[in-house]
């Protein structure tokens, strides 16, 4: 009997511990429901449950695991898109635009330095322009021959007019014949129209003419400058070369003003 009541009295102080016994084991109720709910991993999580819920079912491990894997992608893809908008936004304030833009023809000296930008800053700040913002857009390099067979010098041709034609031509550098031929298919300003009466004095037995195609018009297209100091100094030609404008310039005024900036004694 004393035995009898010593084991009712062990079963009562289990009951009270919420214990319990599994093949001679004695298991925590408690502890028992915890392993229960926690996941083995965090990709046993039901999905349709909220971020609340799945977070409440894990240990630290696996919510860090999960954070990890649920967010880090996300937290990723955001920063990359608040690189890129900050990267457009500095771009657009910092980015140079171009002041005016020259094509030069049929150079003979491919490592003059009137061939970069830097060499028109002067000219920019004379003009009260930011040379860190703006620049001279200087194309050289284009060779036209008279061959009508040379491929190459059709594909120059083409490009030549397609610059033309996007209104990226200001002022343009070529030998005369050149000058005179872009000036027959409309290609080049009224030198009338645009020269300020001081130029057109100074340079009157210096202009190119050419009889505009489509009107029959005989116009002045282009300058001869070939005994230009400036032109000299870029090495650009030996002797025969002109200017002229293009008919679509976007940049007149400075074009004008570049005229007489190369025009100085």
């Amino acid at each position: 009997m004393p035995e009898i009541e010593k084991e009712k009295e062990i079963e009562k102080e289990i009951e009270k511990k919420n214990v319990k016994s599994i093949a001679g084991h004695i298991i925590d109720e408690k502890t028992d429901e915890k392993e229960k709910r926690e996941p083995e991993s965090v990709l046993d999580v039901d999905e349709h449950m909220s971020e609340k819920q799945k977070l409440s079912l894990m240990n630290k491990q696996q919510k860090r695991e999960y954070i990890l894997e649920y967010y880090a992608p996300k937290a990723l893809f955001a920063l990359v898109v608040v690189g890129i908008v900050v990267f457009l936004v500095v771009k657009h304030f910092t980015a140079e635009s171009a002041a005016l833009n020259i094509l030069a023809v049929n150079t003979t000296q491919q490592g003059s330095a009137a061939n970069d930008k830097e060499y028109y800053e002067e000219f920019l700040r004379e003009n009260g322009l930011d040379a860190e913002k703006e620049y001279v857009s200087i194309s050289t390099g284009i060779g036209v021959s008279t061959d009508p067979n040379d491929a190459m010098s059709q594909d120059s041709l083409q490009l030549m007019q397609n610059k033309f034609m996007a209104n990226a031509v200001d002022v343009f550098f070529a030998d005369t014949d050149l000058v005179m031929s872009f000036g027959e298919f409309g290609y080049m300003q009224d030198l009338d129209k645009v020269l300020t009466d001081e130029l057109k004095e100074k340079y009157k037995d210096s202009f190119v003419y050419a009889t505009v195609i489509e009107t029959g018009e005989k116009i002045p297209v282009g300058i001869k400058i070939g005994d230009n100091s400036w032109v000299k100094d870029t090495g650009w030609y030996e002797m025969d070369a002109a200017v002229g404008f293009g008919e679509n310039a976007k940049n007149m005024d400075l074009a004008l003003e570049f005229l007489e900036y190369i025009s100085r004694e």
